[in-house]
């Protein structure tokens, strides 16, 4: 018969890993599942599998195709070590995993189950070790903050729930944070699809104007090269130039990026980017109220899940993509140590602008300060919803403006020779 290896959960919560032989695998579920286990997974043993074939498989990873090695690196995170876990499967898996508490199943049974429905990827490595941590013993909290792609903000609210007790209720104030910073990403991005769009589509016609048409002028013009207008001539020959260097071209823009994504890794290449994006005029404004926002939610999450003050400024200044307001949140969580308020070090600090340092004064001195931190979030959303609309209101008809005035210019290049010449022959 054939041999399965199968995972179940018994009913005080063990997970064990046994085989089996069984006619085939829905009559060894339906007998494990009769028996009081909860099957989390049911598959051929390796050694029935390969049929008694030991030496194709001492052969190992050189008869092994790309495909498999590709993925396998890719369950090992060899190529996303440090990558972020994206945020909408940082909600679908806190909703999974809160529906599974309030089941009242323990924590090592919903990893699994969790693992299982997860399947392949960043995640499913993550947890797959998180879950051997867990049952040598660890915390939840405590395994995953091992793991640079999850955020410490999540890893301190899990650490909050394990403490209080109250896991279900830490995990739904989280799921609704992310949902809020989810919401207001997606506005971004919904707001540049148009104009990247566009510049996509005018770009490919200037690089088909570029590459095909103005070459193809070019060789109707080689007969009169001499009595050519300049800007016609100066097209041509850089039109010319790309075309026979192309390569090298490429090759050198993907240098370029290679290089400038290396940089930015640097303290100095991300403070130095960040110093030039928070000073271009279209979108410095929406950058900073985004980064207030942010910093004033996250506060307001720490603070409300019961974490002190100045853990919480540890935190909020871990989550801040920003390296400069990432700095003068930790000069004003010095400050806050040694006695100075919040909002008399926000100020100092220059964390936040006039108007919400004042709403956290408020909320100190009136003892709402995570009602108030809230109500700058709120406040300061509506005004990013508002900037990137008129923003992308401003943005569309300048680039269709530019665009079609780049077009024109070409176009009209091309043609001034037959204008030129039609003169002189009149």
């Amino acid at each position: 018969m054939p041999l399965f290896n199968y995972r179940i959960v018994t009913d005080k919560g063990a997970v064990l890993e046994k085989e089996a032989d069984a006619a085939e695998e829905k009559s060894l579920r339906r007998e494990l599942e009769e028996k009081g286990y909860f099957v989390l997974k049911i598959q051929p043993s390796a050694s029935s599998a390969s049929g008694g074939g030991g030496a194709v498989k001492d052969l190992g990873d050189a008869y092994r195709s790309f495909g498999e090695i590709l993925s396998s690196a890719k369950s090992k995170d060899l190529f996303h070590r440090k990558r972020a876990i994206k945020g909408r499967d940082l909600i679908v898996f806190n909703q999974e995993l809160l529906a599974l508490i309030k089941a009242g199943l323990p924590i090592l049974q919903c990893l699994d189950i969790l693992i299982e429905r997860v399947g392949r990827g960043r995640l499913a490595g993550i947890l797959s070790k998180v879950r051997e941590d867990v049952r040598g013993g660890s915390h939840l909290s405590e395994s995953l903050e091992k793991h640079p792609q999850i955020s410490r903000l999540y890893a301190a609210f899990l650490r909050v729930g394990e403490t209080s007790g109250t896991m279900a209720e830490v995990l739904q104030r989280y799921i609704n944070y992310l949902k809020i910073v989810e919401g207001i990403q997606q506005k971004v991005i919904n707001a540049m699809i148009y104009p990247l769009i566009l510049l996509a589509v005018v770009t490919a016609v200037i690089l088909f104007l570029v590459t095909y048409a103005v070459p193809t002028f070019a060789e109707m013009y080689k007969d009169f090269s001499s009595h050519l207008p300049l800007p016609t001539i100066v097209l041509m020959r850089f039109t010319s130039f790309i075309k026979t260097n192309i390569i090298l071209i490429g090759f050198l823009v993907l240098s370029s990026a290679v290089a400038f994504r290396i940089w930015f890794k640097t303290p100095s290449g991300r403070l130095a980017v960040w110093n030039f994006i928070l000073k271009v005029p279209l979108i410095k404004d929406v950058i900073n109220r985004y980064f207030i926002s942010q910093v004033a939610r996250t506060l307001a999450l720490v603070l409300g899940g019961g974490i002190p003050l100045l853990p919480s400024l540890e935190i909020v200044r871990d989550s801040v993509t920003n390296p400069i307001l990432a700095g003068r949140i930790k000069n004003a969580a010095v400050k806050v140590r040694e006695g100075t308020s919040l909002a008399a070090a926000f100020e100092s600090e220059d964390v936040m602008e006039s108007l919400p340092t004042q709403m956290v004064h408020v909320g100190e001195s009136t003892g709402s300060l995570e009602e108030m931190l809230k109500a700058i979030a709120d406040l300061y959303d509506e005004e990013i919803a508002l900037n990137i609309t008129r923003m992308t209101a401003l943005m569309e008809p300048l680039l269709m403006i530019c665009m079609g005035v780049l077009v024109a210019a070409i176009v009209v290049t091309m043609y001034l020779p037959i204008f030129y010449l039609g003169g002189a022959a009149g």
